[in-house]
């Protein structure tokens, strides 16, 4: 299946989520700039999210996980 960037509809749910993170999502908002996408299903609405190897990695080791719907 191949990769794309993320729409702008999906760029701007991310970032609207990291507006909402109680600690800084800036290493966060830097990997969303190079994440790869995945649609799972044919519609597109479904999509696996990773990083590019090139992305910056996060200052610290993960700590708590952030519950999105």
């Amino acid at each position: 299946m191949p990769t794309r960037s993320l729409t702008p509809g999906e760029r701007d749910t991310v970032e609207r989520l990291l507006d909402e993170c109680a600690f800084d999502a800036k290493s966060l908002r830097a990997q969303a700039d190079s994440a790869e996408v995945w649609n799972i299903n044919e519609d597109g609405s479904i999509v696996r999210f990773e990083n590019s190897p090139l992305a910056p990695s996060a200052p610290t080791p993960l700590t708590h996980f952030v519950l999105v719907e």
